[in-house]
Parts: structure tokens; sequence; C-alpha cells
């Protein structure tokens, strides 16, 4: 995907055009991409194992508004995946599961995942 597909302010449904939020969107709209790229190549090295927003921010050292929005984006356009299961956060809390499509397919297209 192109940045300009993630020039939209994922969050704004949550600030409901607050000011300060949306100034915040448009000084960090550019480095958006840098982020994506960075947790998809953390997912792929995860392969099926996947990984949830709060192992991406410790194995990046990612800021959690940053990693969750770039997450909420990530899945919007499904470039990452729900598996269909949990893990346990720093916090004990149930974590969605996420998996980068891509880093299902064995080097001989089989999916790593169904088999």
């Amino acid at each position: 995907m192109t940045q300009e597909a993630f020039d939209f302010d994922i969050t704004s449904n949550y600030h409901g055009g607050d000011a300060e939020s949306i100034a915040a969107h448009e000084a960090i709209k550019e480095f958006k991409g840098a982020s994506h790229r960075r947790i998809l190549s953390f997912g792929f090295a995860q392969g099926a194992l996947g990984m949830t927003c709060d192992e991406a921010e410790i194995a990046l050292n990612l800021k959690h508004q940053n990693c969750s929005a770039r997450f909420s984006e990530l899945k919007k356009s499904r470039q990452i995946l729900w598996t269909g299961e949990t893990r346990k956060t720093r916090g004990k809390c149930a974590a969605k599961v996420f998996v980068v499509p891509a880093a299902l397919l064995a080097p001989n297209g089989r999916n790593l995942m169904t088999g």
C-alpha cells in the first residue's frame, strides 16, 4: 500500500475532530509508513507464531499510542490478520494475536497455519 492510503486518521472517530488530535496526526503522518514497515517486518519474522500489539511495542520500542494506531491501520488494510487466538499482555490482559499473511507461506507455497 502507498503512504497516501494511510493519510487518514484512524482515530478520528474517537477524538471527534479535536483540534489537538488533528494537529498531532498531521505532525506524525509522514512517519506512519516507517512504523508500518517495522511492525510488518517484526510480524513477518514471527511467522505463524504471530504477534500482539503489546509484543510489537516491546520488541520495537514503540509507544502504545503509536503501535496501537498503526495496528488498527494494518488491520483495516488487511496487512495483518487475527489468528483467532489471544495471548496475555504485560498487564495480564488477553490480546489478539495477528499474523502477516505472507509470513504464513512456506517456500513451497504451502500455508503454514492450515497445512
